[in-house]
């Protein structure tokens, strides 16, 4: 190519800088030297507008571009090209990548697109890019893994260990029961429950009876949504707390305790023959007299 005497006007001290995408026509793209101007075309460096070489991948970015030889095969081409935002990926990348050319940080993870994209091949347009509940630059300085979920292979998210004091490159955590619950911490992770506190909704049930003999939620104090907490309904007055009309009879649990004052665990509070919800209901009679 001919192009070669316009690279006699590079800048001074450039520091070449590895772009690692690809162009249309599916050369990779090397930045070797920033062009102070080819032809009459300038950079306009407050403008973020500037020239690049387009270069083989086996060149060696590394080397002044006035001491690379041209050799046989390889095609060297120039680009104008804007890099709006400066954060190292050209419009155009930023395009391809699909994060935004006026933002360096386009997922606020506290790593520029260009670092992400080059470095550590996270998604720039997700700041937790494998979804484990750390941000990508927290992953980076606990040296977990930033596309990886479970580091340590034992199942337990590296954010999950995070948030609760385990060591996320440590992978003996899984079977553990921290606090004694009846749930394994890799089954408190499952269920959103705290491996810390054995009863994470505060309902006067463990987390461990609530999974495995109740069959309530452990992370709902009020599994059936009738207003009385499960611990409540279990211990205090024999309902069911997954239940709103634990008898049946067509009144709700707290309605018949607190509104009818009949047995919530009871079809007939009297006794007559007749349900409670069919006394209140349809009858209009009481359903706690004869």
């Amino acid at each position: 190519m001919k192009m070669w005497p316009f690279f006699s006007t590079h800048q001074p001290g450039a520091v070449p800088t590895g772009l690692g995408s690809a162009d249309a026509e599916g050369m990779s793209v090397a930045t070797l030297e920033r062009l102070v101007r080819v032809g009459s075309v300038q950079n306009v460096p407050e403008e973020a507008r500037l020239w690049i070489v387009l270069a083989p991948e086996d060149v060696d970015t590394g080397v002044n571009f006035d001491d690379l030889p041209l050799r046989a095969g390889h095609t060297y081409s120039l680009a104008f090209v804007q890099d709006q935002d400066m954060d190292g990926l050209t419009d155009r990348e930023e395009d391809k990548a699909g994060t935004h050319p006026f933002v360096a940080d386009t997922d606020s993870d506290g790593l520029d697109d260009s670092y992400e994209v080059t470095n550590q091949h996270t998604d720039p347009r997700w700041a937790d890019s494998d979804g484990d509940g750390l941000l990508d630059s927290d992953e980076i300085l606990i040296a977990t893994h930033p596309r990886w979920a479970d580091s340590d292979d034992d199942a337990l998210w590296d954010g999950f260990e995070a948030a609760h004091g385990y060591d996320p490159l440590q992978a003996n955590d899984a079977a553990v029961d921290t606090d004694s619950d009846g749930l394994s911490d890799l089954n408190e992770q499952c269920y959103g429950t705290d491996p810390h506190n054995p009863d994470s909704d505060g309902d006067g049930l463990s987390d461990g009876e609530e999974v495995y003999t109740y069959g309530t939620d452990p992370v709902n104090n009020d599994t059936d949504g009738d207003s009385l907490t499960d611990g409540e309904e279990v211990f205090n007055y024999g309902t069911s707390p997954v239940s709103q009309d634990s008898d049946g009879d067509g009144l709700g649990d707290a309605d018949e305790l607190f509104v009818y004052g009949t047995g919530p665990a009871a079809f007939d509070t009297d006794g007559d023959g007749v349900g409670d919800g069919e006394e209140v209901l349809v009858n209009g009679t009481n359903p706690l007299g004869p």
